[in-house]
């Protein structure tokens, strides 16, 4: 009986630690600043900071991936509504690595404020609904700071396989099996931990000071990428920050040798027609976000950005987000919907482009001038008298 008694005693401790330190978030102050919790949690105090800088103005909060992140600069298209008559504090709040699987949980968590915000931008195009392994796992990941126990179930319903499924099911209810990683790293050094939390801390707390913009600034392009007749990459013609990087140039040439490959099919007289994988559950928690967003009395605007600098005008067998967008206008949903062809189009091109992935600062101006004047458009119209 004494035996039992400690087991019992031991699993109490056990779990009362799990709810004080995941649950109630008391170790979320010393989780590793650069994992995906580290930067999902600065990026939420970051924007609670600017949005009290400003407490005269609704907030514009833009989510996507780091694609999102690359292309919608803050400043800019905060300037350019300014202009057209429309104030807004603009935050661009897009987490690298992410998917509408963990859009859905952080928007409809505290991590960001409700009440002051107006619009959401949802900056999306085909890459935001694919299918991946590994995916589900790495959107736990982003959004585990900010689930809740009722989240579990849905959670469980984004992976795949009764396993995985499980996994995900007890993790959001044990958050000690989501956090066990951060939490052996921390206790192998928490001195190494305290000293990067610091560094970190310093660093985010000059950028409050500063304004914290996270606008894109690189000028680098592809320009000097292509492939010689051996189907390589030209090296002599190659831009040094490319060259300096391996993984960087295998992604470039692999993307030119696959452009390659469908343009000479396209020449064989073969229509080339893309066939996506996607996942249906990133498709259903877009609509479910938009609704509950929209309960909530905010707008929501996609966007649908550049993907490319290699990208080829071909059709998709099934567009998925255009039938999303579609339906949600049917259902009487609070949206907008931008999708420029022609800025997509001239953007999808090797001098926008920094790497394989994002935009080039001259590449997210354009956009971001694009977008500015489709929503100081937009919200003219709506404020205007019947």
């Amino acid at each position: 009986m004494n035996k039992l008694n400690d087991i019992l005693l031991a699993l109490l401790v056990v779990a009362v630690a799990d709810i004080v330190l995941f649950h109630y978030g008391v170790y979320f102050a010393i989780l590793q600043p650069e994992s995906y919790s580290g930067r999902v949690e600065q990026q939420g105090r970051r924007l609670a900071g600017m949005l009290e800088a400003a407490p005269d103005r609704d907030g514009m909060v833009v989510i996507g991936n780091s694609q999102a992140q690359a292309t919608i600069q803050e400043a800019q298209l905060e300037a350019e509504l300014s202009d057209g008559g429309q104030q807004f504090r603009v935050i661009n709040q897009a987490v690298g690595g992410s998917s509408p699987s963990a859009w859905y949980f952080l928007l409809q968590s505290d991590w960001f404020p409700k009440d002051t915000t107006k619009i959401v931008v949802l900056a999306v195009n085909n890459t935001s609904i694919l299918a991946f392994e590994g995916g589900e796992q790495r959107d736990l990941d982003i959004s585990k700071t900010r689930l809740g126990i009722g989240d579990a179930a849905m959670i469980a319903r984004t992976h795949h396989g009764l396993e995985d499924r499980l996994a995900a099911f007890s993790g959001v209810l044990f958050r000690t099996l989501l956090f066990r990683d951060d939490a052996k790293q921390y206790l192998r050094s928490p001195s190494e931990r305290h000293r990067q939390i610091a560094e970190h801390k310093a660093v985010f707390e000059r950028r409050l000071r500063n304004g914290a913009r996270s606008d894109n600034r690189s000028n680098n392009t592809l320009l000097s990428a292509r492939l010689g007749e051996d189907n390589r990459l030209v090296m002599d013609e190659l831009a040094p920050f490319i060259k300096a990087k391996k993984e960087l140039t295998r992604r470039v040439e692999r993307q030119l040798r696959r452009r390659q490959k469908t343009l000479d099919a396209i020449a064989r007289g073969k229509k080339v027609i893309r066939h996506l994988v996607v996942e249906p559950s990133k498709i259903s928690l877009l609509g479910r976000l938009v609704a509950e967003l929209n309960e909530q009395g905010i707008r929501v605007v996609f966007c649908v950005i550049p993907s490319s600098p290699f990208a080829l005008n071909r059709p998709v067998k099934v567009d998925h987000l255009g039938n999303l967008f579609r339906d949600l206008k049917q259902q009487g949903r609070d949206i907008e919907v931008w999708h420029d062809s022609d800025v997509i189009r001239r953007l999808n091109s090797p001098e926008f482009f920094k790497d394989p992935l994002h935009l080039n600062a001259a590449g997210a101006e354009i956009y971001t001038r694009g977008l500015a004047s489709f929503l100081v458009q937009t919200l003219s119209e709506t404020e205007s008298p019947i």
